[in-house]
This record gives structure tokens, C-alpha cells and sequence, in this order.
């Protein structure tokens, strides 16, 4: 846990999922949920570095309160590219 948020009556939750493929590899990563505004600020600033760090991918999502993170890895990359030249 990052830092324990500070009890609200709304309550407080960030859930982070991590999909890894048969290598270990991390494919997918989404963030979901809602916390005191500091939490909030300093979450969404880590995954926001993330998400211009990386290569984009169209199923990429980043909204206030989810993220969806997607890396189809190098190999995927070439056909995607290859595919999108055919059209």
C-alpha cells in the first residue's frame, strides 16, 4: 500500500489489477476507484507517467477514477503495423 488514506464516509478504495502472460511479462495493468484528494493526486500522477512512458495501444483508457494499460508486447507491435499498412 502506498499511503493509508484517511477515513471518509464515502470510504476509500484504489484497486490495481496486474495481467501477466505465460513469460511473466505484464500485459495489462487497470487502476479503478476513489480516495482523499492527496491519494487521488499521487496515484493518478504514477499511473499518468506510465501511461506517457509507454507505447500507446488502442485499448488504452485513462479517465478520472480508471486506467487501462495495455502492452501487446514488440511481436504484436510489427503485425499491428503491418495490418494497418494493408488498408
Amino acid at each position: 500500500m502506498m499511503i493509508q488514506p484517511p477515513t471518509f464516509s464515502y470510504g476509500s478504495s484504489i484497486n490495481v489489477w496486474v495481467l501477466k502472460d505465460e513469460s511473466q511479462q505484464i500485459r495489462e495493468i487497470a487502476v479503478t476507484g476513489h480516495a482523499d484528494s492527496a491519494t487521488c493526486r499521487r496515484v493518478s500522477g504514477q499511473v499518468m507517467s506510465l501511461f506517457f512512458d509507454k507505447e500507446h495501444e488502442p485499448e488504452d483508457l485513462f479517465v478520472a477514477g480508471a486506467a487501462h494499460l495495455v502492452d501487446h508486447g514488440d511481436l504484436d507491435n510489427a503485425g499491428r503495423a503491418a495490418e494497418r499498412s494493408e488498408r
